[in-house]
Parts: structure tokens; sequence; C-alpha cells
């Protein structure tokens, strides 16, 4: 399904991603594939901040779609709460469900389409040079999440806990124990 001003609420996801990544730094990657593991990037994005503010400028971007909006937040939340939460005559709260709706979609198009062309290794020549064992560890993929440090032991360093892991010529921050 196609929804109703699907780039701007796409614009949604593309401004979280790009203010995460400014503040994750080498944590983003890690903090965004967590979040998609966990099931909780959709309302990471989608239901920690209103997508509009304010009834008017909520009916000028429903515009001469409230009705066909209405419905599909009115469906939306039969199938899957069995009654009809939001109030349908309160055009903020319709557009904001309807954007946590539509959103659903734009997760699943991200994460299907765009994060796994996003997860493909730099080349070497663009990773900074740092020394094994002293910097980072490294590591091979043995699942999605799961990494198996084949650096030596006696090679790590103090401060083991949280560090760098260059897995397939690419850095992944790895935390163990609490933070």
């Amino acid at each position: 399904m196609i929804f109703y001003k699907y780039d701007e609420i796409q614009a949604v996801l593309t401004d979280w991603l790009e203010e995460t990544k400014r503040h994750q730094g080498f944590d983003f990657e890690w903090y965004v594939n967590k979040l998609i593991a966990d099931g909780e990037l959709h309302h990471e994005v989608y239901n920690t901040d209103y997508f509009i503010i304010g009834t008017y400028k909520a009916q000028q971007w429903m515009g001469d779609n409230a009705f066909n909006i209405i419905g599909i937040v009115k469906d939306y939340e039969i199938d899957n709460f069995g009654e009809v939460y939001t109030d349908l005559s309160d055009p903020e709260k319709v557009v904001n469900m309807f954007s946590y709706i539509a959103g659903e979609q734009v997760i699943s198009d991200f994460i299907h389409n765009e994060w796994e062309a996003e997860e493909e290794p730099e080349d070497e020549d663009e990773q900074p040079e740092l020394v094994e064992g002293e910097h980072y560890l490294k590591a091979e993929r043995k699942g999605k999440f799961v990494y198996k440090i084949t650096t030596p032991r006696d090679l790590w360093p103090n401060n083991w806990r949280k560090l760098l892991l260059m897995v397939d010529g690419e850095f992944i921050m790895q935390y163990w124990g609490k933070q």
C-alpha cells in the first residue's frame, strides 16, 4: 500500500537517522541494528515525538483525504486492538496516528531496501589507521549480531569492555558488561 504523503512520513525517518548518526558516531550502526533486532526502531522513530502539532496544521495536512485517513486509522486500530482508541474528531490525533501507521511501511521499506545497502563494508583505504590489540580486536561474524573475536586474548587491551571490533573490514563498537 502506498500511503498518502509517504515522502513526508519517510522524511521523519531520514531526519531521525541523520540526528542519531550525529550523536552516536561509531555506535550508530550498532544502535540501529539493535533497535531493528529488538523490533523497536518503528517505536523510536514514530512514537516518541509528534508528527504534526496543532489542529489547523493537521487539517491542512489531511486536506481532501481526511475521510480516507480516518478510515485507515479506524481499520488499523480495530484490526490491531479490537477497538478504536484514537479520537477521530481530533485532526491532530488522527494525523499522528496515521503517521505511526504509515511509519510501519516506511521502516519495513528502509530495513529491506536501504539499510542492508548501508551495511556494506567500506574500502580498507578509508578506515582509520589503528593497531590490532591496542585500539581494536578482529572478529568474524557468526550471525547477524553475533561475533567471534579472533584476536588472541593476550593482545586484548585493559579496557576491553568497550572497544572496536573489526568485522569484514568494518569497525563496530561493542560493549560487554555494565555500561
